[in-house]
């Protein structure tokens, strides 16, 4: 549908496809207590996308440390996610300026920083992600603020650079030693909104390669979630499947990854095949 623009004496109104009314940010879903559900997108589909939001899930994190695709792909999944009303997430490859700027101007409203493993580098990720006074991101009217002719400069750019601070997710992974022996002082970084704990490759940084029920493995996520919610800051972790993501909640997780686009696909089929040919 052609967007059409309206003119008079006093504002452009533009009038566009109409947003899913069940819009709800994930800052607002975890601080009004609830557990918001998601997976990843590793197919770089908008109709990946798509089915995601149809399925119910609040979330959906493109993924693009494992993906062989890039911004153009993650902004046709956050439009997607708009016009859907489902939260879009993306895990960068690497920490840098363009990585944070650039997927926060297209939509993003929250950015996962794998690999994590100083306060510096949070600091940094503060830095690049958050508007003056808590960082130095660049400001541009770009398509997150509807090009500066939406309703979020209503009231101004001071108001809207703050709300856009307080709405945006700054979450890095524990899934180094170094981050989970520091978790303390990283997670006290102001600008840093929680944690999401990266199980497999935590384990692997242990030695203990997706060894869940080793005991020092459940030691380590217990010393995460308590730290995070001493200081009131929620924690994300990966789930492979249902029955791990509802421990995971039981256990007091805040919110849960389960699975993604990619493996949930081959997985059906394969059923879907083995069930045929039995």
């Amino acid at each position: 549908m052609p967007v059409s623009i309206i003119r008079d004496k006093k504002k452009i109104v533009s009038l566009t496809m109409e947003r899913s009314s069940s819009m709800k940010l994930i800052s607002d879903r975890l601080k009004n207590g609830e557990k918001p559900i998601g997976t990843f997108l590793n197919l770089g589909s908008q109709t990946a996308a798509e089915c995601v939001a149809i399925a119910g899930m609040d979330y959906f994190i493109v993924d693009l440390e494992h993906s062989p695709f890039g911004l153009a792909e993650a902004a046709d999944c956050i439009r997607m996610a708009k016009l859907k009303g489902i939260s879009p997430l993306v895990r960068i490859p690497e920490i840098s300026r363009a990585n944070i700027l650039k997927h926060l101007d297209v939509g993003a409203e929250g950015i996962i920083i794998p690999g994590l493993k100083t306060r510096e580098e949070a600091e940094k990720i503060v830095e690049y992600g958050k508007y003056t006074p808590l960082g130095s991101r660049g400001f541009c009217p770009t398509r997150v603020c509807e090009f500066g002719y939406g309703d979020a400069f209503a009231n101004g750019i001071l108001e809207y650079t703050r709300k856009t601070n307080e709405e945006t997710m700054l979450i890095p992974q524990c899934e180094t030693l170094e981050c989970l022996a520091d978790i303390e002082n990283i997670v006290s970084v102001e600008g840093i909104s929680g944690i999401f704990i990266g199980p497999f490759d935590l384990s692997l940084a242990m030695g203990i390669p997706a060894q869940f029920d080793r005991p020092e493995f459940k030691e380590a996520i217990t010393k995460v979630l308590t730290v995070c919610h001493e200081k009131n800051k929620p924690v994300f972790i990966f789930a492979p499947n249902k029955e791990t993501a509802r421990l995971r909640l039981e256990q007091g997780f805040d919110s849960v990854t389960v699975n993604g686009d990619l493996n949930v696909m081959t997985e059906a089929y394969m059923e879907i095949v083995k069930s045929i040919r039995a």
